[in-house]
């Protein structure tokens, strides 16, 4: 209701353009309040940017969709938020060299490095955890380590907060394969740092073979690198739209 009446007073104040980060789910417009919202605001002469979604990436993945708005996808710019997991040691094969990654924190370590999937952690579920880190951890699971976390179902950052319940020093998010390498800047609870699935693999499977692994969290190195922009962001949804989709 209060989004309903949000857009109905930006008809009132007689707005230019309106941004709807939120997406919209799919199927007949006029059936959707928020939309019938939306065909009023075009009435009135105001552009409306609606988010696509964050279903990606998948084909025919976008909510909004009737003509009234412009669905928009999100995409990477130029700003980079650099960050790095180094000075890689231990385990029984050769440590992988420094893994470039990204994230808003500070740097960490060096400290211990686990992978909290490795079938030694229990969540607050009483679950051994999965490897997603999707619940809590009781404090005391882990003192100061670096916890390596896979990416999926709940909220990038909230897998962070939930390892720093734990007791975990240092956070590291990999993408599984659906993600690939795409990467997001996030700032976290703790330091951490998100690496795509190529490097995610390395460091997984060094962590596999024996013990005394560990490493540092550079912290965060901003710079600008057009090569890395107007990229589709991997949790994007996109289209073709789907014959009767809309409307």
């Amino acid at each position: 209701e209060a989004t309903l009446a949000a857009l109905d007073q930006a008809v009132a104040d007689a707005v230019d353009v309106v941004n709807y980060s939120i997406s919209t789910s799919r199927g007949a417009p006029w059936s959707q309040p928020v939309m019938q919202a939306f065909y009023r605001l075009r009435r009135a002469g105001v552009f409306a940017a609606v988010s696509a979604g964050n279903n990606g990436p998948g084909v025919s993945t976008t909510g909004a969709l009737p003509p009234w708005v412009m669905t928009v996808g999100a995409a990477t710019n130029d700003r980079v938020l650099a960050n790095s997991l180094t000075e890689l040691a231990g385990g029984d094969a050769a440590a992988p060299g420094d893994l470039d990654g990204g994230s808003l924190t500070a740097g960490y370590g060096p400290a211990s490095i686990v992978y909290a999937g490795s079938g030694a952690y229990v969540n607050v579920g009483g679950q051994v955890d999965d490897g997603r880190c999707n619940q809590g951890f009781a404090a005391g699971t882990w003192n100061g380590e670096i916890v390596v976390c896979d990416r999926g179902e709940v909220a990038r950052v909230t897998k962070a907060t939930n390892v720093q319940a734990g007791g975990a020093g240092g956070f590291v998010l990999v993408n599984t394969a659906a993600e690939g390498e795409a990467l997001e800047f996030d700032g976290y609870a703790l330091p951490g740092v998100h690496l795509g699935f190529a490097a995610g693999g390395q460091l997984k499977a060094w962590l596999a073979t024996g013990s005394g692994h560990s490493g540092r969290i550079t912290g965060t190195l901003a710079r600008l690198d057009g090569r890395k922009a107007d990229v589709t962001a991997g949790f994007s949804s996109r289209g073709p739209a789907l014959a009767g989709a809309c409307c």
